[in-house]
């Protein structure tokens, strides 16, 4: 009788720390703080609209000229470029207003923009569909270095039809990662 006591005593003291530290373990295995580069580029936050993250990639050109070597234009002159591929996770067709960069690509740009990079194949995405977004951020060069990490705040409004009503929605996510160099 009072071995159990002690075991049971033993589980009330010390059971919830072992379950504390299980849970942070877990939340700081999911956010990628034990993860190589190759396995860190992810998408958190999006729900209707997710994006896929085999397809983030956030390219920056030689900090020192701000150009690289093309086979058909030998000195060119480019931007900081993020790509990534959105997909439409939900039951309706969506109708998108506007997607809008912020954060590490140091201004706010909102689709249809002013940079002519920025591509958005379809403004409807049925159930499943996908579109993929090219976006040069407009300053020309900057401080951002391959292998240093980048944090873009995407913003996407939109609407959806559900039965006679027209229904906004605006969602928010962040893409992280880190930065390749352009090639």
């Amino acid at each position: 009788m009072r071995k159990g006591q002690s075991a049971l005593e033993y589980l009330q003291t010390y059971g919830w720390a072992i379950l504390v530290v299980l849970i942070v373990g877990i939340v700081l295995w999911q956010l990628g703080i034990f993860g190589s580069h190759a396995d860190v580029n992810r998408a958190v936050g999006f729900k209707t609209i997710q994006v896929l993250e085999p397809t983030i990639r956030y390219a920056t050109p030689d900090p020192e000229t701000c150009t690289i070597l093309d086979s058909t234009d030998p000195i060119k002159t480019i931007e900081n470029h993020l790509n990534f591929t959105i997909t439409n996770g939900g039951v309706n067709y969506i109708h998108i207003d506007s997607i809008s960069l912020s954060g590490d690509c140091r201004e706010k740009v909102t689709y249809p923009a002013s940079c002519e990079d920025t591509e958005l194949s379809s403004y409807v995405l049925g159930p499943g569909e996908t579109a993929f977004i090219n976006h040069s951020c407009c300053s020309s060069c900057m401080t951002l270095l391959p292998d240093d990490f980048f944090w873009v705040n995407v913003t996407v409004t939109y609407w959806e039809r559900v039965g006679e009503l027209k229904v906004n929605h605006t969602e928010r996510g962040t893409i992280q990662g880190f930065i390749e160099a352009a090639q």
